[in-house]
């Protein structure tokens, strides 16, 4: 609030520090958030892989095609989410950067001949976190994506695989009961002329 003078009250004798503060405390807050998010989504992730995992260990037929598509299109629709979140954390982020870029450049080091960190620490794209977090995120929900698309035929391989291998299992118990001293059956008698 102004104070009748045209100054807002309770302002710092030092505005310039009382700035770079707020700024870095912005940015500092923006960018721990960013990378937060990013590790609520791989323990999401996780959780997800091994519900899926479970159900097709121990699912019964009927329910594993649509458990499989749930579960697969809620892990696909929280990746998107989380892309969301970590555009909306990046463009906060950014925010912080262009007022700390100008801090640095007119208030800092107002001298050109200082280096400054912001403009010569920029690396690529791809090793930033703009570049990386949402190309895992995304991966990530496309292949969630896929689950729900193709569970059907993956509960169908899965239960043709398990009925193989109860039939392989039950032929091997088999022929471990005649054990190595059984004979042969011998073979029918030929009938005569």
């Amino acid at each position: 609030m102004s104070n009748g003078t045209g100054k807002l009250n309770n302002v710092p004798a030092n505005l310039g520090d009382a700035r770079l503060t707020y700024a870095w405390e912005w940015f500092k807050y923006h960018a721990a958030q960013r990378v937060s998010m990013f590790n609520y989504f791989l323990i999401i992730t996780g959780i997800f892989a091994n519900a899926y995992v479970a159900m097709l260990k121990e699912g019964s037929k009927e329910i594993l095609p649509l458990g499989g598509m749930a579960l697969g299109a809620i892990g696909a629709l929280t990746a998107i989410g989380f892309v969301v979140l970590d555009y909306r954390n990046g463009y906060l982020v950014e925010r912080g950067e262009r007022v700390l870029k100008n801090l640095e450049t007119n208030a800092i080091f107002a001298d050109p001949s200082h280096p400054r960190l912001i403009e010569e620490t920029k690396p690529p794209v791809m090793l930033r976190h703009t570049g990386w977090i949402p190309t895992i995120e995304s991966v990530i929900g496309v292949g969630f994506l896929a689950l729900a698309i193709f569970a059907g035929p993956i509960a169908n391989s899965v239960k043709a695989g398990s009925a193989a291998e109860v039939a392989k299992a039950g032929s091997a118990a088999g022929a471990a009961k005649a054990g190595p001293t059984a004979r042969p059956a011998k073979p029918a008698a030929k009938p005569g002329p």
